[in-house]
């Protein structure tokens, strides 16, 4: 019989990146979860997607050096403190009036409407997203 850090090798050994990912799931899923609820709080669902993935992209790398929760679990702490420290450094509207207190409502309420959430959403993106997301709904105003 196997152990799974000796199933987890096999399965990278021979190229199946997705089945190797889906043992370590399987087997330490939640114990990420309840890891990123402890680091993150509130941002935890967000900054566990981002800890996942990156488990996801270093697994052709595993040698098998440490044991695979020690492994996650060192990844998990990372990607869930710098995840945190992005959050801190982006800036958090508190109002519609924060983002353009020069911009006049359209005649239509529902389009100003439309226009504030979509300024708010693009607030959240990371700088040059945020940028290109705001000219592209500049332009679409202006047709």
């Amino acid at each position: 019989m196997s152990t799974p850090l000796a199933a987890l090798l096999s399965d990278l050994q021979a190229g199946d990146v997705d089945r190797a990912f889906a043992r370590l799931y399987d087997q330490f899923g939640e114990r990420l979860r309840r890891l990123g609820r402890s680091l993150a709080g509130a941002h935890a669902d967000d900054a566990n997607q981002e800890v996942l993935l990156a488990i996801y992209r270093a697994l052709p790398q595993f040698r098998g050096d440490a044991e695979p929760f020690t492994w996650c679990y060192r990844i998990a702490v990372r990607v869930t403190l710098r995840y945190l420290g992005r959050q801190r450094r982006q800036p958090t509207p508190t109002s519609p009036e924060s983002f353009d207190e020069r911009a006049a409502p359209s005649s239509n309420d529902a389009d100003h409407a439309r226009e504030v959430a979509d300024d708010h959403a693009a607030m959240a993106l990371p700088g040059a997203a945020h940028a290109q997301c705001r000219r592209r709904a500049q332009c679409e105003r202006d047709r």
